[in-house]
């Protein structure tokens, strides 16, 4: 089953988002926003492998096969072994890569994926990295002397709709949602409570506390999602 912005949109009203403080064309801009975040704590988890072009060092996303595609947790490769070819499942399995992006958003984590990497970089003789810490290009080290080579990446890439997320994870993306849509509300009555020219103390107890419960409900589902993200089921491994 693939979601789509109605079936998110759907669960939201269940939720108690009116469509008279949200209409349906505002939640749809709120769920590209929130797909940003997602992404931070639920990226898709990939694997492919590409060619090397001979004394070309470093490769775009583009030429990797995947415009998506966002950091690189391995990339193995040897530069003795003249168009090598990955065995993936074996490669994986030699890996031991646990398979959830919640993993390599914790630094302990990522220091034994990296003590991983450098292992298997030390064994086949050739490895890549990337300079910028949001992904970027690839450098392969050393410079590649032959062209046709096999790579191997395994890595993370964007959902760039909704259409990629799981739907086991629809729960877990609409307390997200949830949080931005209680900071929306939280500023359309702050927005509304400056235009009234006369204001009784009365009005504005009752605003500053409606004002109030809206903030500390997107802070705790704001919280709410993060504790899910990092502790949820694996995504499925997309090839």
């Amino acid at each position: 089953m693939t979601m789509t912005n109605s079936d998110i949109i759907a669960a939201m009203r269940a939720r108690g988002i009116d469509s008279g403080d949200l209409d349906d064309a505002a939640l749809a801009a709120i769920i590209t926003q929130a797909l940003t975040e997602y992404n931070r704590y639920r990226p898709l988890i990939k694997c492919r492998t590409f060619d090397t072009v001979a004394d070309q060092q470093v490769y775009t996303w583009t030429q990797m096969g995947d415009s998506t595609g966002w950091m690189v947790m391995y990339c193995l490769w040897s530069p003795y072994i003249t168009g090598n070819e990955w065995d993936l499942a074996r490669t994986l399995a030699t890996l031991g890569v646990p398979g959830d992006p919640a993993y390599y958003h914790m630094p302990s984590q990522a220091e034994i994926e990296s003590i991983k990497a450098a292992a298997m970089a030390r064994t086949y003789g050739g490895s890549g990295y990337q300079n910028d810490i949001e992904g970027g290009d690839l450098y392969l080290d050393p410079v590649p002397g032959e062209a046709g080579d096999s790579v191997y990446i395994l890595y993370t890439a964007k959902h760039v709709s909704v259409a990629t997320v799981k739907p086991q994870d629809l729960d877990i993306f609409c307390d997200l949602l949830e949080a931005y849509c209680s900071s929306r509300l939280a500023l359309a009555l702050a927005k509304a409570a400056v235009a009234v020219w006369i204001k009784t103390p009365e009005y504005e107890r009752r605003v500053d506390g409606q004002i109030q419960f809206w903030r500390t409900h997107a802070s705790d589902m704001r919280m709410q999602f993060i504790d899910k993200a990092s502790a949820g089921a694996s995504p499925a491994m997309r090839s």
